[in-house]
């Protein structure tokens, strides 16, 4: 648990209070219970950082929500009180307190005080549960992880490209020409249209997606005279409603490349 990582928690769980018409109190810890970050909410609530500081101990502790720990004692009531002499700065046994976790392992955890049991419960579990899974910065801030495709159902590529890449739930391909992968033929406007399509569909499946998910095309066409043929082969092959598109004439790699497609989709589970 570093400190912008839980200045990320505070300001988090300060945000999340306000909404609620509350100040509370916020107590960051590491894992093992040492106090990274704590923040007083009312001036006059001084009572309210030992609070969350010592609920945030307990949960660090048992990697448990201090809620969920209350349930679990409630028929050993001098158990709680023993735990002040074995866990360094003392606890607090009451609702506001949850565990933090990243990537399988438990960080810290995260205490709120000044506000009732409840509101101080809802607070902190809100907070932790906006620090979802995935990749982040040094606040805590989460990051999109670029995830590049390969699929064996496209052709190749044949420079410094992936055939796609993922990131969260949108995919975005490189530029598929109709070439065949298996015998590298590149046929008439017709054969490449459907070719190209073909190649887009088996990028898309591999990364979760298809060509009904596909909310955005890029045409690059060689030769005016061929939009005709072509768009007579993409409206047989794209599902509707038909996404947004973009074309234009332009210059081709390799006399017999007469059309390119490249688009953005969606993985829609």
């Amino acid at each position: 648990m570093t400190f912008e990582k839980a200045l990320h928690f505070l300001e988090t769980a300060k945000a999340i209070g306000a909404k609620k018409g509350v100040e509370v109190s916020v107590a960051i810890v590491d894992a093992a219970g040492h106090p990274v970050l704590v923040a007083r909410g009312k001036p006059e609530a001084w009572h309210g950082p030992y609070m969350a500081t010592g609920k945030a101990r307990l949960a660090a502790a048992f990697r448990k929500g201090t809620a969920a720990l209350m349930e679990q004692w409630k028929d050993r009531p001098m158990f709680p009180m023993s735990l002040t002499e074995v866990i360094p700065g003392g606890v607090t046994l009451n609702k506001g307190a949850y565990p933090i976790f990243e990537d399988g392992a438990c960080i810290g955890a995260i205490g709120i005080g000044g506000s009732s049991p409840d509101s101080d419960d809802e607070v902190a579990r809100l907070t932790v549960a906006a620090f979802d899974a995935g990749e982040r910065g040094p606040g805590g801030e989460k990051k999109a992880r670029k995830e590049p495709i390969k699929t064996d159902k496209a052709p190749t590529p044949t420079g410094p490209f992936n055939q796609a890449i993922r990131v969260g739930n949108l995919v975005f391909t490189s530029g598929q020409a109709g070439r065949n992968r298996e015998t590298g033929v590149m046929g008439d406007i017709r054969d490449q249209a459907r070719r190209c399509i073909a190649n887009l569909a088996g990028v898309l499946e591999a990364a979760g997606s298809s060509l009904a998910d596909i909310v955005k095309v890029n045409v690059h066409l060689r030769r005016a005279e061929d939009w005709a043929p072509f768009n007579e082969e993409y409206v047989k092959l794209i599902p509707a409603p038909l996404p947004a598109r973009s074309s234009a004439i332009v210059g081709l790699r390799g006399d017999d490349m007469l059309v390119e497609v490249e688009v953005v989709a969606v993985i829609s589970s």
